[in-house]
């Protein structure tokens, strides 16, 4: 079988879709949880979640009960929130 890390960019502000999309609710989910649980489904191993500095809590409740995941912290911009999260695969 295949294996293939995953990473979901979550930190940032998620200001062009009116702020936070990634804990807003879609579904009785958070969008977060979805791109989590589908990455998983696939096969992700692992799934590296960047959120931004201070949320790893919230990321942590969002996907408590999921496993094969860990929490980085992103960047100031988006392309070192990716950098971040691809050095945390090699990790």
């Amino acid at each position: 079988a295949m294996t293939f890390a995953g990473v979901v960019v979550a930190a940032g502000s998620g200001s062009r879709a009116g702020g936070d999309k990634q804990w807003r609710m879609l579904g009785g989910k958070p969008v977060l949880r979805w791109s989590a649980e589908a990455l998983l489904a696939a096969g992700a191993d692992p799934l590296i979640v960047v959120v931004g500095a201070g949320q790893e809590a919230k990321a942590e409740a969002v996907l408590a009960d999921l496993t094969g995941w860990r929490v980085v912290i992103g960047g100031e911009q988006r392309a070192d929130s990716v950098r971040a999260g691809l050095a945390a695969i090699a990790a």
